[in-house]
C-alpha cells in the first residue's frame, strides 16, 4: 500500500470489482463486468491496482504478464470523472509498469481508441510509443485502435 495526496494506492482484491466494474460503466462504451474481472483474476496472471480516496475508488488498472514473453498487456485503466487530471492515471501506470519490472518483464503494450487523446497524452508522457494500428478493433464503433508499446528496464 501507498498513500499520497490524501490517495491510497493498493493491489485489489474480489471485493473490489463491483466497484471496478461500477467505473467501467461510468467510463466506458462496452465496460467489462466484474464477473469478467473475476475470471481473469482467478485464471491468474492479472492484476489490478486501484486509487482509493477513504471508501471510493478514484481509479484503477488493469494489466496481464506473460512471463514467457516477458511482456505486460494493460487492459484497462480509468479514473471517476471527479478525480481526473490528478495524475491518477499516470501514478497508476507507474505502478503497474513498476511491478512488472520486478518481475523482470520487458517491455508493456496496450491498445488504445485514435480517438482517445487523454490517453494517448498520458502513454506518450511515459515514454510508449506506437508499433501498429488494429483496423476496426472496437465493435462498438468500428474505431481503429493504436498499439503502443515501451521497453521496460529492469527493477524500474
Amino acid at each position: 500500500m501507498m498513500k499520497t495526496s490524501g490517495l491510497l494506492y493498493r493491489q485489489l482484491t474480489e471485493d473490489d470489482l463491483d466497484a471496478v466494474a461500477a467505473l467501467e460503466t461510468a467510463c466506458f462504451p462496452t465496460p467489462w463486468t466484474a464477473d469478467q474481472y473475476r475470471a481473469i483474476l482467478r485464471q491468474g496472471g492479472c492484476t489490478l491496482f486501484g486509487a482509493f480516496r477513504g471508501d471510493a475508488l478514484a481509479g484503477y488498472i488493469a494489466v496481464s504478464v506473460q512471463h514467457s514473453i516477458g511482456e505486460m498487456e494493460v487492459y484497462n485503466i480509468a479514473v471517476a470523472a471527479p478525480f481526473r487530471c490528478l495524475g491518477i492515471g499516470k501514478k497508476l501506470l507507474r505502478l503497474a509498469l513498476e511491478a512488472a519490472a520486478r518481475l523482470g518483464v520487458t517491455q508493456a503494450i496496450l491498445e488504445v481508441r485514435v480517438s482517445n487523446a487523454p490517453a494517448l497524452a498520458l502513454y506518450h508522457a511515459l515514454g510508449f510509443s506506437q508499433v501498429g494500428v488494429r483496423s476496426g478493433y472496437y465493435h462498438d464503433t468500428g474505431e481503429d485502435a493504436l498499439v503502443l508499446a515501451r521497453s521496460l528496464a529492469p527493477a524500474e
